[in-house]
């Protein structure tokens, strides 16, 4: 027996927001037409990992400003499992994005390699209160993946966050170890960072936090990136 197929539609320019259209009948067809859609559900591909957005220090923080009761209702239109869209996949920024307020850095400390200075103070203000907000709403932890936009502006070739510019040579053992404390300080506040990408759009060069990185110089890096994993796995266990 054939459902039929509920068809919602979202509009800019229209009164529309997820308003429910007329039902489209399924049925089979002998041949495929122009508009024909044909499932074959005996072929499987790739699975999928999960749905979901961003959390971004923008939409944190407008979060916050509202009344507590229409925080309640925008996070569970987005993550409750029954009652919402039931988000579990998302993504969030290291170091500002152009979703942030303005450009700022976990460590803004010249030449700070060992990166003494590190901290995620400014996560902590409005993204990470939002995403366990959204974890305990999920009732499960959000797959989260993280990016960064730049290095801090002292890792860099032309000395600021914006406009480009590239990694030095000599802070990419540093930059390497960078992620590698992220991690660790979301997983000590009850997130785990499900993955990470190398930088958001590496080929771009725009006004707000961007850095260049050719694709050998993000395979080095990715090399370097494993290295510097494997280092911290050992320095907790050993601490522990």
């Amino acid at each position: 027996m054939h459902q039929d197929c509920k068809v919602y539609l979202t509009a800019r320019d229209r009164s529309d927001r997820i308003a429910l259209q007329p039902v489209i009948p399924w049925s089979r067809i002998e041949e495929k037409g122009h508009h024909s859609i044909v499932i074959r559900d005996s072929i499987e591909f790739q699975s999928i990992e999960g749905f979901g957005g961003a959390f971004t220090e923008s939409a944190a923080t407008v979060l916050q400003k509202m009344p507590a009761s229409l925080q309640e209702e925008i996070l569970n239109a987005y993550f409750h499992p029954t009652q919402g869209n039931g988000y579990t996949l998302c993504r969030t920024h290291i170091n500002s994005c152009d979703f942030s307020l303005g450009n700022w850095a976990c460590d803004e400390m010249d030449g700070d390699v060992d990166l003494k200075h590190f901290n995620v103070k400014r996560d902590e203000q409005a993204i990470i209160p939002m995403i366990q907000r959204a974890a305990a709403i999920a009732g499960r932890p959000i797959q989260i993946f993280a990016s960064p936009w730049s290095p801090p502006a002292w890792m860099k070739t032309n000395g600021q966050m914006n406009q480009g510019g590239k990694l030095r040579e000599e802070y990419r053992a540093a930059w390497a170890t960078y992620y590698c404390r992220y991690v660790q300080e979301y997983e000590n506040r009850g997130i785990p960072i499900w993955g990470l990408t190398v930088q958001n759009e590496p080929a771009a060069v725009q006004p707000l936090g961007f850095v260049h990185l050719h694709i050998r110089r993000r395979a080095r890096f990715c090399a370097r990136l494993s290295w510097s994993d494997a280092e911290a796995r050992e320095t907790r266990s050993a601490c522990a």
